[in-house]
């Protein structure tokens, strides 16, 4: 439709927040360069000497962890500002629904994709939640220190982290089937 017409000032009809809107935009005629403005660059696989590896592997975490964790606390935040889950935070249901498409582009995406996801789940694991290991850890060292806890405390401080935690996976889920029936 864009490439029809190419050159032209059109209007544009959308959604946002659950209100239409219209624009007028003036159309680019060179492809190449997007004729909306968006254009596809070829990726290029990165390749590092075997030696410069696992540095470049450890350098690819911290950043995945550094964009990660901000992410998930707003989209954790967003349920409760906005009682509804945010469109990043997805769960097995949205995973399986996306890996098809992303094995399209290749059996490496799909493991980068699978990599993603267990670099996830650990700093998700590792956390200071009740009822994942990083929030025991948390227990174990407050103890340490010298903070005394019943195992009563701790016992109820994981059982409702735990139901949070089963609540926010239920809410994610229904979140995962409904963008499936859109």
């Amino acid at each position: 439709a864009t490439r029809e017409r190419a050159g032209k000032t059109v209007e544009l009809t959308y959604v946002h927040e659950g209100t239409e809107q219209k624009q007028t935009v003036a159309l680019g005629s060179d492809p190449d360069k997007g004729i909306l403005g968006v254009a596809a660059v070829s990726q290029q696989r990165q390749k590092y000497p075997l030696w410069a590896a696992p540095v470049a592997g450890l350098v690819i975490m911290w950043k995945t962890i550094a964009v990660s964790l901000p992410m998930f606390f707003s989209s954790i935040a967003h349920i409760f500002t906005k009682a509804q889950v945010d469109d990043g935070l997805v769960g097995p249901i949205g995973i399986a629904a996306a890996a098809p498409q992303i094995v399209q582009f290749g059996w490496d995406y799909f493991v980068a994709l699978l990599a993603s996801i267990s670099l996830s789940l650990g700093i998700l694991n590792s956390l200071p939640i009740p009822a994942l290991d990083g929030g025991r850890l948390a227990v174990i060292l407050l103890r340490k220190v010298g903070v005394p806890l019943k195992d009563n405390h701790e016992t109820w401080a994981h059982t409702v982290g735990f139901f949070a935690l089963m609540g926010l996976g239920i809410l994610v889920a229904i979140s995962d089937i409904s963008r499936l029936w859109k």
